[in-house]
């Protein structure tokens, strides 16, 4: 019988970030066919650096940038193609909030892709709406996290619990559709939403979409 390997999450040592980097080169660059180096920045020198060993391989990885007033980016998460699927990713998630609270860090972000969406979400990271679009290829969407203890959620966040489905399907459509679908995409969830929490305090107005239609959309 096979024993169950040994997963140890820790910061990887200097000789060890090599490594690192390669898997964050063929997870989060080569696909895109984005060249060596491209997977480093400046930051690498002075931010922390997280790292999940499946005995003594090094098969996921994540970055912890501090940005000021308690507030923290989870950047360069990556989880080896043979290792996805085993939990690894959500580990290295919970093991890297413990290391953020260890540090004083009180709120987390990041900018999660479109399949990595729903990931984040059942980590308990609300939705915040589109950032940028990547090389002209991926959109990427803004994620938040409370790390104080006893926060409430929001009327909205209730809803984006309640609706995953519907909002997975607003992403997939608007990865298939293109940036420039992107904001009536997901004005339009935000529509639905805001219809089921009671009392909300928001006013609609009409936007126009990209093939000249007109939907409701909430103005914050």
């Amino acid at each position: 019988m096979t024993s169950a390997p040994k997963v140890t999450i820790r910061a990887p040592t200097a000789d060890e970030l090599p490594s690192v980097y390669a898997l964050r080169h063929k997870i989060l660059r080569e696909p895109w066919n984005q060249p060596n180096g491209s997977e480093r920045s400046p930051e690498d020198e002075t931010q922390t650096h997280l790292a999940l060993f499946e005995d003594d391989k090094l098969v996921a990885t994540a970055r912890l940038d501090g940005l000021g007033n308690g507030l923290a980016q989870i950047r360069c998460v990556a989880v080896d193609n043979g290792c996805q699927g085993k939990g690894y990713g959500n580990a290295l998630m919970k093991e890297t909030e413990v290391v953020a609270m260890e540090l004083g860090f009180t709120d987390l972000t990041l900018h999660a892709r479109v399949n990595a969406v729903m990931f984040y979400h059942r980590l308990g990271f609300s939705f915040v709406g589109p950032s940028y679009y990547l090389w002209e290829q991926i959109q990427h969407y803004e994620m938040r996290k409370s790390l104080k203890p006893n926060v409430d959620k929001s009327d909205m966040d209730q809803v984006f619990e309640q609706d995953g489905e519907f909002l997975q399907t607003v992403l997939n459509m608007v990865e298939k559709r293109g940036l420039s679908a992107t904001k009536s995409l997901f004005d339009l969830f935000l529509t639905e939403a805001a219809r089921k929490v009671p009392n909300a305090d928001r006013t609609i107005e009409t936007t126009p979409t990209n093939d000249g239609k007109l939907i409701e959309a909430p103005k914050n």
